[in-house]
C-alpha cells in the first residue's frame, strides 16, 4: 500500500533523526563535563574559591563564546549576496511556496556565482535568508527551481540552520581546544590527555553531526516532495545540480566549499582522494583513514540514493 510505505519511511526517518539527537546531546554533555573538570582542577590548583561555580562560569562562556563568533561570521559571509526583487522568478516562487509551508517570505538574495548553491540561513525567527545562487538559476527550469525553494523552506520551517549551529558546538569547541593545546601548551601527560579527550570529542562528533545532517537533508526532500506534489521535479533538480557541480571549475567550488554543508546538494566529493601539492601526487599520511572518515562525515546523503527515495515516491503516488 503506498500510503502505508511512506508512513514507515518516515517512521524510520524520525527513529533516526532522535537517535542522532540524542547521540549529540550526550556528546555535548561529555564535552561540558570535561571542560568542567579542567577548569575544576585548575582552579583548585590556583586556589580560586569555589572551584565548582567559577568552573561553572568558564564552561558557560566557552560555549557562549563559540557562538557568538559563529554567529557573527554567518552575518559577514552573507555581505557580499544581491537582494531579490518582488516580482523576480525567485520571489513569485518563494511567495507562493511560504504560503504552503505557512511562512512569512524570508528575505531572498542571489549569489552571483557559478556554482550551483542554494541554501536557507538564519539563527533568530526575524532574520532567516534563502540565498540561490546565478549558477542553480541558470541550471534549473521552474518547476525544478519550485522544488529546490521548496526544500530550503523545509529547512526554515525546521530551523535547521540553528540547530545544526548548536549540533556542531562541541565539536567546534573541541577543535578551539585542540588547536591552542598545539600551539601553547608543553608536552607532559595531562596536556596529551586534554588532546587527547579533545581530539576523540571532535572526530566523533563530526561524524554524528554528519548524520543528523543527512537525516535532516532527507526529512527536508519528503517535505519538499509532499508540498509541490511532485517528487520527480526534485529528483531532476538534485540530478541537474549535481551535474553541475561535476561542470563546475574548482576555483569557483573553492570559493564556495563554507557553503558546502548548508548547500541543496554537496559542492565536494568526499570520495575523491586527498592530494598535497599542486600536481597532485603525494598523498597525505594515513590517507586511506583520512579519505574514509571523509565519506563518513559528508554532509549529504549520496545524490543517487536521494534520487532514489523520490522516485519511490513519486511511484507511490501513481
Amino acid at each position: 500500500m503506498p500510503g502505508m510505505n511512506a508512513a514507515v519511511g518516515s517512521r524510520r526517518l524520525t527513529v533516526r533523526m532522535l537517535a542522532t539527537l540524542v547521540a549529540l546531546v550526550v556528546l555535548t554533555g561529555t564535552l561540558a563535563v570535561g571542560i568542567w573538570a579542567m577548569a575544576w582542577a585548575l582552579c583548585r590548583a590556583m586556589e580560586i574559591r569555589p572551584p565548582a561555580l567559577w568552573a561553572t562560569v568558564v564552561t558557560a562562556l566557552v560555549f557562549v563564546t563559540v557562538a557568538t563568533l559563529d554567529y557573527r561570521r554567518d552575518r559577514e559571509q552573507g555581505a557580499e549576496r544581491t537582494p531579490v526583487e518582488p516580482g523576480d522568478r525567485v520571489h513569485r516562487i518563494a511567495t507562493r511556496i511560504a504560503r504552503q509551508f505557512d511562512l512569512p517570505v524570508p528575505r531572498l538574495v542571489i549569489a552571483e556565482r557559478p556554482a550551483p548553491v542554494a541554501m536557507a540561513v538564519g539563527h533568530r525567527s526575524g532574520d532567516p535568508e534563502l540565498v540561490v545562487s546565478r549558477g542553480t538559476l541558470d541550471a534549473l527550469d521552474d518547476d525544478e527551481l519550485e522544488a529546490v525553494i521548496a526544500h530550503e523552506f523545509a529547512h526554515l520551517a525546521n530551523r535547521d540552520a540553528w540547530v545544526m549551529r548548536v549540533a556542531a558546538t562541541p565539536v567546534m569547541i573541541a577543535d578551539g581546544i585542540t588547536d591552542r593545546l598545539r600551539v601553547h601548551s608543553p608536552r607532559d601527560l595531562i596536556t596529551g590527555v586534554m588532546k587527547l579527550f579533545a581530539l576523540t570529542t571532535e572526530w566523533s562528533g563530526r561524524i554524528v553531526v554528519a548524520i543528523f545532517g543527512r537525516e535532516r537533508e532527507r526529512a527536508a526532500d519528503r517535505a519538499a516532495a509532499r508540498v509541490t506534489g511532485s517528487p520527480a521535479a526534485l529528483a531532476s533538480a538534485l540530478a541537474t545540480l549535481d551535474a553541475s557541480v561535476a561542470e563546475t571549475p574548482d576555483r569557483d567550488l573553492r570559493s564556495v566549499a563554507g557553503e558546502s554543508t548548508m548547500s541543496i546538494v554537496a559542492l565536494d566529493d568526499p570520495t575523491e582522494p586527498l592530494m598535497l601539492g599542486p600536481d597532485g601526487e603525494r598523498r597525505p599520511v594515513l590517507w586511506p583513514v583520512r579519505k574514509r572518515f571523509r565519506v563518513w562525515t559528508r554532509s549529504h546523503p549520496p545524490t543517487a540514493e536521494r534520487i532514489e527515495r523520490l522516485q519511490a515516491m513519486a511511484a507511490d503516488q501513481s
